[in-house]
């Protein structure tokens, strides 16, 4: 894979993308009498960017996960002692 350019500089570099991600969402903007809104209405229909927080979470959670700070699943063997302690009498 890393002749093919798929290098850990490159997968690191996609990562950090993925931690700055941002969407683009239909939005109404309105402005008070229509102030500094020369050629339009007080209301004008656009679209905007915005962060795209649930994408940033799924790099971040990629990228610890990578790191090894983060598993899905602890696995523990062995054997397990449980020692159970009884207080007081039973009268």
């Amino acid at each position: 894979m890393e002749k093919k350019g798929l290098t850990d500089d490159y997968l690191l570099q996609g990562l950090l993308e993925g931690t700055k991600a941002t969407k683009v969402i239909s939005a109404t903007i309105i402005a008070k009498n229509g102030e500094g809104m020369k050629d339009a209405d007080s209301m004008s229909k656009d679209f905007i960017d915005v962060d795209d927080f649930p994408t940033r979470h799924k790099y971040i959670e990629t990228g610890l996960k990578l790191k090894g700070h983060l598993r899905d699943k602890l696995d523990i063997s062995g054997d397990i002692v449980v020692e159970v302690v009884k207080f007081g009498s039973k009268d």
